[in-house]
């Protein structure tokens, strides 16, 4: 994606990462992410739940976790609904940890965002 002579939009982006998800193609998916990542694309947040929510279905634990921590990184805000997703496939898979992890990283911002 960033070969080309211009980088994708945001929703463009979006999409991207929808459809690979549909043609069972995760590592497009990563590309995509790492492109907007590289590149600061922005809004990145339809992205990021679609990566997220594209990462869980394939059962790729180990990467939502390093896309949750880029996105605590980047302020991009988790839905709740999307975070229930997450704890129930932590959960299934005995990862409660790394889950905990992740739910500890997003109080901290919250609580971060609500002193400023």
């Amino acid at each position: 994606m960033s070969k080309n002579e211009q980088l994708p939009t945001a929703s463009n982006s979006a999409t991207a990462i929808s459809l690979f998800f549909k043609e069972f193609n995760p590592s497009a998916v990563i590309d995509v992410w790492h492109c907007i990542l590289e590149h600061h694309i922005a809004p990145a947040e339809d992205s990021a739940r679609e990566l997220i929510a594209g990462l869980l279905d394939f059962g790729r634990l180990t990467e939502v976790m390093n896309s949750a921590e880029e996105m605590i990184d980047m302020r991009i805000e988790l839905p709740q609904s999307m975070i229930d997703n997450m704890k129930c496939a932590f959960a299934k898979a005995g990862r409660h940890q790394s889950f905990g992890h992740i739910v500890r990283r997003l109080n901290c911002q919250v609580q971060i965002n609500s002193l400023c």
